[in-house]
């Protein structure tokens, strides 16, 4: 970033510390084509942090104002995020397409084990969000430090608990010594809490050939916890002590039992919602949201139609939210 006069708010993408690197905050004082020198106080060259704090989401607002700016008022500059230097080549653009597809498709030695590892995985009696949180450690596709350090999001991958490690998923979720104690907790997992597994996928392997499935979605509910914990102190919000995450998710898991085995209540059924058109000459514009916290994201759909009902325009789109927001209050 130099002076902000090039660059947008809103659509161009110059966050730091985001997976999306766009702006998501709601709209509120700025037009949409207001630069980002808007923000600066230029005789000082810092940031305008009341401003600042007052026109973005907490997440986006400590991103900004760490983000240095330079004095001498140099121009800005647009860079290739997948090299250090920002300079775009043709190695960087295939590594990061190789590293996609490893994500998206492993392709293992034995497909047999590879199949019914994840039939295993899939089958699992817990909530859908833990098997996706499973899916995506297992995938190495969670944000640890080291996969946004990869992608220039952060310049370092230390843990931040431990102080001396490399924070990547098998490190962050179980060979961390601040999460050893929770492991401790679960008796059929202290014959191996020590070893050193090469990733997750490893890890839940060898927890899968316990044949346990009560110790195995104990250990999903678990991981779940410590991975959401994790996130939560990262951002500053509400966390749970550590010696309370073991029984926090031997009491999830029951209530998910409980919910599983008790009959569904005889409602009556809703009076149907029936949409109406806009008056001639009008667009009318509905738009939901929802959030996942286990990924710290959120999703966001918006559909517009004329009077005469046809769609006109929609959109949809995951966007990155470490927070619990409300989305539905936010303003078009």
């Amino acid at each position: 970033m130099g002076d902000g006069k090039c660059v947008r708010i809103r659509g161009d993408k110059w966050l730091p510390d985001s997976q999306a690197s766009r702006v998501v905050s709601p709209q509120k004082n700025f037009p949409n084509n207001t630069r980002v020198c808007a923000l600066i106080d230029e005789e000082r060259g810092r940031w305008l942090e009341d401003r600042v704090r007052e026109e973005f989401l907490p997440h986006e607002a400590e991103a900004i104002i760490n983000l240095p700016l330079s004095n001498l008022g140099t121009k800005d500059k647009l860079i290739w995020s997948a090299t250090s230097n920002g300079c775009y080549s043709t190695k960087s653009a295939y590594h990061l397409l190789s590293m996609e597809a490893v994500v998206s498709e492993p392709g293992p030695s034995n497909p047999n084990a590879h199949n019914q590892f994840w039939r295993q995985l899939w089958s699992l009696n817990v909530s859908n969000k833990i098997r996706h949180f499973l899916w995506r450690a297992s995938n190495d596709s969670l944000p640890t430090k080291k996969n946004l350090q990869k992608r220039n999001i952060l310049p370092e991958s230390t843990c931040e608990r431990s102080g001396d490690n490399t924070e990547d998923t098998i490190h962050a979720l179980w060979g961390c010594p601040m999460v050893k104690g929770t492991w401790w907790e679960l008796e059929q997992c202290r014959a191996f809490s020590w070893e050193k597994f090469k990733c997750f996928r490893d890890l839940l392997q060898g927890v899968f050939a316990q044949n346990n499935s009560r110790m195995a979605e104990l250990f999903a509910y678990i991981g779940w916890s410590i991975w959401h914990n994790r996130n939560a102190r990262k951002f500053g919000t509400v966390t749970m002590p550590m010696e309370m995450i073991y029984t926090d998710a031997v009491q999830r898991l029951q209530e998910f039992h409980s919910a599983q085995d008790s009959p569904l209540p005889q409602e009556a059924a809703p009076h149907p919602t029936h949409w109406l058109p806009p008056p001639p000459g009008f667009y009318k514009i509905n738009y939901d949201g929802a959030t996942f916290q286990d990924l710290a994201s959120a999703g966001l759909g918006v559909v517009a139609r004329d009077s005469d009902g046809r769609v006109i325009a929609a959109l949809s789109e995951r966007i990155f939210l470490p927070t619990v927001q409300p989305l539905k209050p936010w303003k078009l």
